[in-house]
């Protein structure tokens, strides 16, 4: 059963889960080749909790370029990015409509969300403008999106806790669950196992998957995107080494 998030819960996760104000944050290159800093007129800042990890793109809509790639960047779990944006009026012949995207994955679990977007110089109302520096000198914008995360069953993806002018607060949802622990059980199994390959055999046999999205995620061992016979192999030896005493580790984390 899915849990309601009520104002009281999100006052809550506001005052536990929002993460430090990072001093001084590293700034990022962008990808875009016609990149004028002599028309950047703010920054956007991404700072995340600590454990978190993400990967950040900035596209833009403009009339010389359709969902043209801006920026690209992955930041390390706990990083503040800083990203520079040049300014439009966003007359109907020089208007840029930037998308960010943020995708965070929790590094104790390996678990990844939904991306979290928002419109910059968007046409709709509300949208956070970014003008033109030399029709509006003075009027350099700095936005901070501040990510972190809990681990409650929610209706959403993620919550905004608190948006004004200079912030936007994020919350992500994320179930912890272990890699590998398909069943939920705490455990890492024989029975993880055997899930996956009733899953893989159902799949190839052309039958609906019964897996949540969750089970999809921790049980794709591999992270080819699709539940097979080598996760369920990949369980089992993890498994076996977990019995056998010996310090069990995925293939990623097996180091030289």
């Amino acid at each position: 059963m899915k849990l309601l998030r009520t104002a009281s819960a999100l006052t809550a996760a506001l005052l536990l889960t929002v993460p430090m104000n990072v001093l001084a944050a590293d700034k990022a290159e962008p990808v875009f080749p016609e990149f004028n800093k002599n028309e950047v007129n703010g920054t956007l800042t991404v700072s995340l909790a600590e454990g978190l990890s993400a990967e950040v793109n900035i596209t833009f809509d403009s009339p010389e370029w359709p969902d043209e790639a801006y920026y690209s960047q992955e930041l390390s779990a706990g990083a503040s990015c800083g990203f520079d944006i040049e300014g439009r009026d966003n007359t109907a012949d020089d208007y840029r409509y930037y998308k960010l995207s943020v995708v965070v994955k929790d590094e104790s679990t390996g678990r990844s969300s939904a991306a979290f977007t928002a419109v910059v110089n968007g046409p709709e109302a509300g949208s956070l403008m970014i003008p033109d520096v030399n029709d509006n000198p003075d009027s350099f914008v700095s936005h901070e999106y501040s990510f972190s995360a809990d681990y409650e069953e929610s209706e959403n993806k993620w919550d905004v806790l608190s948006d004004d002018k200079d912030k936007t607060i994020v919350v992500f949802h994320l179930e912890k669950r272990m890699r590998g622990d398909v069943n939920g059980d705490g455990f890492i199994s024989g029975v993880d196992a055997t899930m996956v390959l009733s899953e893989y055999a159902d799949l190839s046999a052309e039958k609906d998957g019964s897996f949540t999205d969750i089970q999809n995620s921790v049980g794709d061992i591999n992270k080819n995107g699709k539940i097979d016979g080598t996760d369920a192999t990949m369980i089992l030896g993890y498994y076996a080494d977990l019995s056998s005493g010996i310090e069990a580790k995925w293939f990623d984390e097996v180091t030289e």
